[in-house]
C-alpha cells in the first residue's frame, strides 16, 4: 500500500482523494478539534 494509490498530489499544498476532486483538509479538518482533545501537546503544531 502507498499513499499514491490514494491520493493524487497536484502540487505540494494541494493533495486530493484519487479520482476526486475533494482535498486532503476537506476530511481532515474537522478532525482537528478531535485530535486537540487526546493529544493537546500537539495543538501548537496545528492550524
Amino acid at each position: 500500500m502507498q499513499l499514491e494509490d490514494y491520493f493524487d498530489f497536484q502540487r505540494p499544498d494541494d493533495i486530493r482523494l484519487k479520482g476526486t476532486r475533494v482535498g486532503i483538509e476537506t476530511i481532515l479538518m474537522p478532525k482537528v478539534g478531535k485530535i486537540e482533545t487526546y493529544f493537546p501537546y500537539l495543538a501548537h503544531f496545528l492550524p
